[in-house]
């Protein structure tokens, strides 16, 4: 027979609905790393910070005097789960900043590009404790020469926490192309104790991460998930340059955990904590800036659900109990007409699933009968002018049968006219193989080409979570009503592998998560969205209790 791989992984589920709760999310747009600040452009400034002039600081502050260094403006905002900055300097192009410059017979034969990008965060908004902001190795700071001239709004930060960005890069002249990126790394300090006079500075970072194959492409803009050791689990950082300014973003998760563990909560909903800019670069034999205080209330931060780490590791699964056993599909087995998949990466082997009652979350892990699973390769042209060109491409979804009862809703044993694996086994009278009645079906939808020779071709397309009305779906005259349909900002080839953090709705952020193993793919739905489209159409399914 034809085997064909059919992007459609699709199985069956009923489960026991716990008590459910449900809060809304934060009510706030995401922000994109994309170096365009259209989407800062509602939001106040907290802080506004004078241009360091020349000849205005002692030979001893070391005051960075360059437009591409002082700090103009700052602003902040939550949404979701993180925490995002907007730092505008006084001129421009901030980055590359060539901020040291490598001379040979007097001719520049090497530029390094190189700075140090820090929010400090007074978490309980006490100018009086944490790290004293007019003193910096030991000498004094810009906002510390200007609070001595009496100058307004120059107050000591009293910073607990440093976030930021820290990145290092280089080329040689004339052939930029020996650009190469050292590092890029997202960073959070605990700054509670100050440079004193003498001996070290007193700081403990409490995560650091680095953005893995950095280049300079990555250095202008990055967004995506990387491994916290302290929470166990991936959290998402972001960064984004502009012309006359750095967008940044970070998952507050790790900070709240470093400070709760320190018997301190830290970021609880109607705080006021205040927050300051930090720069470091070697321009102006490294000079720095440091700007004022400025203030920001902290709203409702929607936990995030963590009862599954997605990070393509089953372990926490290991007792959860199987749910559904699926047969190998055979090859030869099923007529040309079912259009079965019959390649293990494909076929699925078990299901196991529940529902966290706190969370309101459903988890899913979908195993098959044989890896890796992702990247796919489902479908490889050879291009004449670009080569082989691969195509991974998929969607796993789950189908609900919310009012368990087999006489409505989809009979998934037809598919596009055609009768569908799980027909075809009916019809053969194995076991197993009832009618489902299926009302929903939800699932992660994914996209991604990659062209070889020439990687730098390939794209990803999307990496969706999708839900859908299914009631009627092979009725003729109906189709599928969408229930949901949201898109990871900015998607990469990391984002299809695993995802766990919050995607833009259309009037607030919602959490979402997947990740793939070798031969298993587990996913994570919010169940707030679908319980109330149901409502609205008269059903009041997933309730507690229900099956």
């Amino acid at each position: 027979m034809l085997c064909k791989n059919i992007p459609k992984r699709m199985i069956a589920l009923f489960l026991f609905v716990p008590m459910l709760w449900g809060g809304p999310a934060n009510a706030q747009q995401c922000v994109t790393m994309d170096g365009d600040d259209s989407d800062w452009a509602n939001d106040p400034v907290l802080i506004e910070a004078p241009d360091n002039i020349e000849g205005y600081f002692p030979d001893e502050i070391g005051a960075a005097v360059t437009d591409i260094v002082d700090v103009k403006e700052v602003k902040a905002k939550f949404v979701g789960n993180r925490i995002y900055f907007y730092i505008r300097f006084w001129g421009g192009p901030v980055w590359p900043n060539h901020a040291q410059k490598i001379v040979y017979n007097q001719r520049i034969i090497k530029y390094r590009n190189r700075g140090y990008y820090f929010i400090l965060l007074d978490l309980d908004n006490d100018p009086t404790t944490g790290r004293d902001t007019y003193e910096y190795d030991w000498t004094l700071t810009p906002l510390a020469y200007r609070h001595l001239q009496g100058e307004e709004n120059t107050a000591n930060i009293g910073g607990e926490v440093a976030l930021g960005l820290a990145t290092d890069s280089g080329y040689k002249l004339p052939k930029p192309i020996s650009a190469r990126a050292k590092y890029i790394k997202y960073a959070g300090d605990d700054i509670t104790f100050h440079c004193p006079p003498t001996g070290m500075c007193g700081s403990t970072y409490f995560f650091e991460y680095s953005v893995p194959d950095p280049d300079t492409l990555k250095q202008m803009a990055w967004n995506g998930v990387l491994y916290d050791s302290l929470l166990k689990r991936s959290v998402w950082v972001g960064h984004a340059w502009g012309y006359d300014f750095l967008e940044m973003g970070f998952d507050v998760s790790p900070i709240k955990k470093f400070w709760h563990d320190k018997g301190v909560n830290y970021l609880q909903p109607g705080d006021t904590i205040a927050l300051a800019a930090y720069v470091q670069t070697p321009i102006d034999d490294w000079g720095i800036d440091m700007t004022q205080r400025g203030e920001l209330v902290v709203p409702e931060i929607p936990p995030k659900p963590s009862s599954i780490i997605f990070d393509g590791n089953d372990d926490d699964w290991a007792d959860k109990p199987a749910i559904i056993h699926a047969p190998d599909n055979r090859e030869g087995y099923f007529p040309r007409e079912v259009g079965a998949a019959c390649t293990d990466i494909v076929d699925i082997k078990e299901v196991k699933a529940f529902i966290n009652a706190d969370e309101d979350v459903l988890y899913f892990m979908i195993r098959f009968w044989g890896g890796p699973v992702w990247p796919n390769y489902a479908i490889v042209k050879n291009d004449p002018d670009y080569g082989t060109i691969y195509i991974h491409r998929g969607y796993y979804k789950i189908l609900l049968d919310l009012d368990n009862d087999l006489e409505t809703g989809w009979d998934p044993r037809e598919y596009e006219t055609h009768p569908t694996t799980l027909g075809y086994r009916w019809l053969q009278g194995e076991e197993n193989t009832d009618y489902l009645g299926a009302e929903s079906n939800m699932g992660v939808g994914l996209y991604i080409r990659w062209s070889a020779p020439h990687p730098d071709w390939g794209f990803v397309k999307y990496v969706r979570y999708r839900c859908k009305d299914i009631r009627r779906y092979f009725e003729r005259d109906e189709y599928p009503e969408i229930i949901f349909d949201y898109a990871v900002c900015n998607p990469d080839s990391a984002h299809t592998v695993r995802f766990d953090g919050y995607v833009t709705t259309d009037s607030s952020m919602t959490w979402f998560g997947h990740a793939f193993g070798y031969d298993f793919i587990e996913c994570g739905f919010p169940l707030s969205e679908l319980r109330a489209y149901w409502h609205r159409k008269g059903f009041n399914f997933l309730q507690p209790g229900q099956r």
